[in-house]
């Protein structure tokens, strides 16, 4: 719950305009108080952002090559930022620097086409669609436009929106993402003339204005849905979806076995750790004992050596005992409270879930086969209760083996 609700402020805080991540190169996060209160916002490095000026500055002239701009620049003395990777046994301990590199003519085309240094955020977040930032970026939108030459355009529209085009790549190169999440209900719900999985696309209108939809139009038929009554429909249906009262003895028998195997393996885990701690420390004894009876300063000194590595893999252990303890399952009668809850508003489960693709599987996660929209507009069941679901909420099958159905799926436990 806690995660939900902050990663959703932050979608929510992104499409506003402001930042959430990591500070690009060229730019600092900082805090400053807003009408939406305090708030992160990116503002012009001291040094990294004269070198970005710079690069649109020489790309807008058109008079160098990108390997000409990434020279210049290295002239100036431009370093990609340096980090530090650590040990994972041993934080305090770096196990060597990354960064540091001069500029590429590549790097300098992932910097030119990143709108953001022109104060436009596109990202998942924004649900791929151009967001004016609440800060200036370190070009104007002239300059990047004059810079990317045509290949990507950011236009300024009324009401203080944007939008951006980029030049259409050949067909053969073009990428093609069947997992779209502007149309992520078109392989979970089928066309009612032919039972086959719908298609998604927006059409253009004379005004311009592009209207999305569901539609099935190439086998011999036309059958077109608009993308919001869909997804309405499938909201309806879903808010008046309920699980026979009759399976709940089964479901939560189901997820009393799925706890006790989690438990098991947890406490199996904890013991081989607390049996790997105790056999470390009993050689770490014996070492001192050995030391203790050597006279040879070399011998001593390999041995103390060997006595640090044991110290330093009890002290791993240790660590690791403690991520197990914040990783004990919960309490039975909590999981089973929460899902009671979920059975009582399967709704929620499903359309509490951020990422549009993962809200669709859960929704076909529901049926054994998937419906027609004629199926989901009517909503005419031969029974008060809809039987149809999915055996993960059925159970029919699943007497002799509450944990695990014939197809093989597992119920899913909160936590």
């Amino acid at each position: 719950d806690i995660m939900s609700r902050m990663i959703g402020a932050e979608i929510r805080y992104t499409k506003m305009g402001y930042w959430m991540r990591k500070a690009p190169y060229g730019f600092v996060s900082e805090k400053i108080e807003t009408q939406n209160g305090k708030r992160t916002v990116l503002r012009p490095h001291p040094e990294e952002s004269k070198f970005i000026i710079k690069m649109f500055e020489l790309r807008a002239a058109g008079s160098y090559t990108d390997k000409e701009i990434a020279k210049e620049i290295n002239k100036l003395g431009y370093k990609t930022r340096v980090r530090y990777v650590r040990s994972k046994s041993d934080p305090t301990k770096v196990i060597k620097q990354v960064g540091g590199n001069p500029l590429i003519d590549t790097h300098l085309w992932r910097i030119v086409r990143n709108p953001i240094y022109a104060g436009v955020n596109v990202e998942k977040w924004t649900d791929n669609q151009p967001v004016r930032c609440a800060f200036e970026g370190l070009v104007s939108i002239k300059l990047f436009n004059k810079a990317n030459k045509g290949k990507r355009i950011i236009m300024e529209n009324i009401n203080n929106k944007v939008s951006m085009h980029d030049q259409e790549a050949p067909k053969h190169l073009a990428f093609k993402n069947k997992k779209n999440p502007q149309f992520p209900y078109k392989k979970y719900v089928m066309c009612p003339q032919c039972s086959r999985p719908l298609l998604g696309s927006a059409s253009r209108g004379k005004s311009g204005k592009y209207y999305p939809a569901y539609h099935c139009n190439k086998r011999g038929h036309n059958f077109r849905v608009s993308k919001q009554d869909l997804e309405d429909r499938v909201a309806e249906f879903v808010g008046d979806l309920k699980i026979a009262p009759d399976k709940l003895d089964e479901l939560f028998k189901a997820v009393e076995v799925s706890w006790e195997r989690s438990n098991a393996e947890y406490s199996k885990q904890l013991d081989s750790v607390e049996s790997r701690i105790q056999q470390l420390r009993n050689e770490a004894t014996v070492t001192v004992g050995k030391i203790k009876m050597l006279t040879s300063e070399t011998a001593i000194k390999y041995m103390e050596e060997d006595l640090m590595k044991i110290e330093k893999q009890v002290e791993s252990l240790l660590d690791q005992k403690k991520e197990l303890a914040d990783k004990k399952p919960l309490n039975i009668s909590k999981v089973k409270a929460r899902v009671k809850y979920f059975v009582e508003h399967l709704d929620k489960l499903i359309f509490q879930q951020i990422d549009p693709i993962k809200r669709a599987q859960f929704f076909g996660v529901l049926f054994d086969k998937a419906p027609t929209y004629q199926d989901i507009e009517s909503r005419t069941q031969k029974t008060p209760l809809f039987t149809g679901v999915n055996q993960i909420f059925a159970l029919s099958s699943a007497k002799n083996s509450h944990l695990v159905i014939s197809r093989g799926i597992e119920p899913l436990l909160p936590g």
